[in-house]
């Protein structure tokens, strides 16, 4: 079971009152999943992804300042604005992710 489907499968069972959210952490992981699958990532897209799109948003801006992530537009697409992890983020995910075989 993969990090996402944990945290999915807990949510289920406990997460009523949104006690277990962790943006910055969800956000992560869904785009490291989407690079490793060669899949774009968009804003959007993680703004519909378990918190509100404030939240989210709140978040991104924070993980793009502390060096994590990077946006650009995607041109191919009507200028949709993407997210991908840096080389240091997605190398440090890697890591952790494979550390222990948590994944």
């Amino acid at each position: 079971m993969t990090s996402i489907s944990q945290r999915k499968a807990r949510e289920g069972h406990f997460d009523r009152a949104g006690i277990f959210g962790e943006p910055a952490w969800d956000i992560l992981l869904t785009v490291y999943v989407g690079q490793t699958r060669n899949e774009k990532t968009t804003i959007d897209h993680l703004c519909t992804q378990g918190s509100t799109a404030q939240i989210s948003l709140r978040w991104l801006n924070i993980l793009q300042q502390q060096g994590f992530l990077s946006f650009f537009d995607d041109e191919e697409h009507g200028g949709c604005r993407l997210v991908q992890l840096s080389n240091w983020a997605y190398d440090r995910m890697t890591h952790y992710l494979t550390e222990d075989r948590r994944v």
